[in-house]
């Protein structure tokens, strides 16, 4: 059975890990859950780059509900809602506040772990016992050290390689490894490299 992880919003924000996220979750290396918060942050976050970026307000609408729509129909189990997360867990311990709905999700959906680059915003000691937080490099590096969840990976890499073009040139799987690179993911852009690089 795939392990449970919980997305934190900043991992969807750029489009290269939200890539490589939703294909390995798509390709059940993981089931990724996420909450409707999630969604609202993701969507205006998403509609202030476009908008700094002078993209067409118009496009943007049109490209936030594809992404959303894409997403809940891939993953129909995906998105917890949540009515009052404070009766779940009290926001007051948290370094941020606003971070709750993301712990609630993962107690909920049963996750084990919350894929963040914040990772100060969860720290161990409020984490309730048997959820961690990590940081994204750490979470494929660990996902690579099963031997059939590692080739799925490298697999999602290339499929995600293969479906670009559409707008803007297409990218090659180092391409898309040197965004991830770029994104912090040092160690695991490392090793997915030495495949691609042979």
């Amino acid at each position: 059975m795939a392990i449970v992880a919980c997305l934190d919003t900043c991992v969807l924000v750029p489009s290269s890990l939200r890539n490589l996220l939703l294909e390995c979750g798509e390709m059940h290396v993981f089931a990724p859950t996420w909450s409707a918060i999630t969604e609202d942050e993701l969507a205006r976050t998403v509609k202030r780059i476009r908008s700094h970026k002078g993209r067409d307000p118009n496009e943007t609408r049109v490209y936030i509900s594809g992404l959303l729509q894409a997403m809940n129909t891939t993953f129909p189990f995906g998105r917890i809602e949540l009515s009052k997360c404070e009766r779940i867990i009290d926001p007051s311990n948290l370094p941020d506040q606003d971070d709750a709905h993301v712990i609630a999700t993962a107690l909920l959906a049963r996750a084990p772990v919350i894929v963040t680059f914040n990772i100060r915003d969860f720290p161990s000691s409020v984490l309730p016992v048997g959820i961690v937080a990590k940081h994204p490099d750490a979470f494929f590096l660990e996902l690579t050290m099963d031997t059939e969840k590692s080739q799925f990976v490298l697999d999602a890499v290339t499929a995600i390689s293969n479906r670009s073009g559409h707008k803007g040139p297409p990218l090659t799987e180092l391409q898309i490894l040197q965004q991830l690179k770029r994104l912090g993911l040092h160690q695991f852009t490392s090793w997915a490299s030495g495949y691609f690089d042979a």
